[in-house]
């Protein structure tokens, strides 16, 4: 060995599915511990309104991975029935069922699912094509 020689640089290595695996893994976990609204750490769900709840979006719920925590939804009619479609995805044309929830008359339904929720690659579509619910879905992990 002598001195003043640089080292030869190893040989250049592709990235294989481990390494796509393991960054997918760390922005997911970067994205749940820094989730904040105006700077102040969010630790639960989030509540979107939708339907025709006051302050209702008319886009899609959210972009992105994330994960449903639960719903509350309520059909505002008292003489028609009614069924929404919970869709991942980022339109109702190309994203995939989750959830169809049917409501009677007047009828409300709530759900959790727990601590992990239900995990969503693309985004959460809500769908009423009634237009007679008001709810709430409850998000984590996804700015809205």
């Amino acid at each position: 060995m002598s001195l003043g020689k640089k080292k030869p640089d190893p040989p250049a290595t592709e990235p294989d599915d481990r390494d796509v695996t393991l960054l997918k893994w760390g922005a997911e976990l970067q994205r749940e511990l820094a989730q904040s609204v105006a700077g102040v750490l969010v630790r639960g769900a989030r509540a979107v309104p939708v339907g025709q709840s006051p302050g209702a979006i008319s886009r899609p719920a959210t972009s992105g991975a994330n994960s449903l925590m639960g719903f509350s939804l309520k059909n505002t009619s008292y003489e028609l029935p009614c069924t929404v479609h919970l869709i991942d995805g980022e339109s109702v044309e190309d994203g995939h069922l989750i959830l169809e929830i049917e409501l009677s008359p007047s009828e409300s339904a709530r759900e959790w699912f727990g601590m992990s929720g239900v995990s969503l690659s693309r985004g959460l579509v809500y769908h009423d094509p009634s237009g007679l619910t008001t709810g709430s879905v409850f998000l984590r992990g996804s700015d809205y």
